[in-house]
């Protein structure tokens, strides 16, 4: 019989038939730490469960913009016309959406069988929450036959679950100070672990144009066909629309994605030129505009709803927020803006706040409800100081969006940010009124 979860409300075994929410309860306690890097575990379980993948995977690092460029990816790639799964993290509302096909997330069914094919096989090896979920999606993903898995790394990259899987092509967002603890301090230490997802003879991307040398010099050593932006490709604004001059001489004029922002546009740039240089993919300007006018991800500068204005975004550190404050500055309101915020303990409130201060004039703080999660009255103290405007302290992100309601008027602007849980936890909200 398999091992129970002590929290369940009966002694039945956990099998495929399970609810998701009790297999989602139960690997949280396999393994006692959250987050422990290494790929011994996930490669020890790859080989009990005899996977031979038969599709491609296309694997998404970086600091920021990983989830909107798979997204991306995934679009384009079907519109293509091959059969596309994406695998991102962590989740804005429920669980299946790591794990989608053609854009749809798996149902629970999917998920659960894979779960139980992983405990049967892994024996007395623990895994943590998010090798659980990689593996899972392999399994879902080998399942329905896709053609390419576009595979988000969940932190770093050497050490990630995702790199313990055959990669075909790779793409490095950016490097940028987050993740410290684990990482290493500075952007060449986390470029090293970034660097470690590129394969040799394979096509790579680094989309910003100052990478670290530790990227330069990994994917020298390995011999990848590494395209740096700036240098082997770019991309240009003219008026409402954009212009991308590809590695292969291509010059496509193109409507930018439905997210908003500059930065959306250099995503989409370096999405096109790691699918331009690789040869299993013949990218046309077409399949391009289609892929990108199909791209759907939440939680990204998103507006999700009027009088007052609510915008929702998953930024969490001092580079994704100056990228929201951009955005808030260009699209000022007449009214006054309540930011309804909460961290987990790793992020560096300091330099979030200072980033964005300018901009808001109320603080509802939102104690997050994880392990890794920061009480709110905590945060008011880490950033007692650098605040101007009144600071009130919730329970939960649900309290701080209702306050922040209460206290606004039509004219005025709404901001949650700071976690996937923050942004997360408003639209669960926002979908149980409806």
């Amino acid at each position: 019989m398999l091992p129970t979860h002590k929290s369940l409300p009966d002694s039945a075994p956990l099998t495929a038939n399970r609810l998701l929410e009790d297999w989602l309860a139960y690997i949280r306690t396999v393994h006692i730490r959250s987050i422990d890097m290494t790929l011994d575990r996930v490669r020890t379980v790859l080989q009990r469960l005899v996977v031979r993948l038969s599709f491609d995977i296309v694997a998404v690092a970086g600091t920021n913009g990983k989830g909107s460029c798979a997204a991306m990816l995934g679009a384009i790639l079907h519109a293509c016309g091959y059969k596309t799964a994406v695998y991102t993290s962590p989740h804005l509302v429920r669980f299946n959406e790591r794990v989608r096909i053609a854009g749809i997330p798996v149902n629970d069914t999917d998920l659960c069988r894979a779960f139980q094919q992983i405990e049967s096989a892994r024996g007395d090896t623990p895994l943590t929450y998010f090798e659980f979920a990689t593996l899972a999606a392999v399994l879902v993903f080998q399942q329905y036959a896709v053609d390419i898995a576009v595979m988000e790394v969940g932190m770093g990259g050497r050490l990630d679950a995702v790199n313990a899987l055959p990669i075909d092509a790779a793409l490095i967002t950016n490097v940028e100070l987050d993740h410290v603890r684990w990482l290493g301090g500075d952007r060449e230490a986390i470029g090293r672990e970034k660097a470690h997802i590129m394969r040799g003879e394979r096509p790579s991307v680094y989309n910003d144009s100052q990478p670290p040398g530790a990227i330069l010099d990994y994917a020298a050593s390995v011999r990848t066909r590494l395209l740096v932006a700036g240098r082997d490709y770019r991309h240009e604004s003219i008026g409402g629309r954009w212009r991308w001059f590809g590695p292969n001489g291509e010059t496509w004029a193109l409507e930018p994605p439905p997210m908003p922002g500059a930065v959306q546009i250099a995503n989409a740039a370096g999405v096109l030129a790691l699918l331009a240089c690789w040869k299993k993919v013949r990218l046309e300007r077409e399949t391009a505009v289609q892929g990108l006018r199909d791209t759907r991800i939440r939680g990204r500068c998103e507006i999700v709803s009027y009088e007052p204005l609510v915008i929702l975004d998953v930024a969490h550190n001092p580079s994704a927020v100056e990228i929201l404050a951009r955005q808030l500055a260009a699209n000022p309101v007449t009214g006054k803006t309540t930011a309804v915020f909460g961290m987990l303990k790793d992020k560096d409130p300091a330099g979030i706040v200072r980033t964005v201060e300018g901009y808001v004039d109320t603080w509802c703080l939102a104690t997050i409800r994880d392990e890794r999660g920061t009480d709110a009255w905590e945060l008011a103290n880490l950033i007692s100081g650098l605040v101007r405007g009144r600071v009130h302290c919730h329970a939960s992100a649900k309290e701080a969006y209702k306050c922040a309601l209460i206290r606004s008027c039509g004219d005025d602007r709404v901001v949650g940010f700071g976690s996937f849980y923050i942004a997360g936890d408003i639209l669960d909200y926002m979908a149980r009124l409806s």
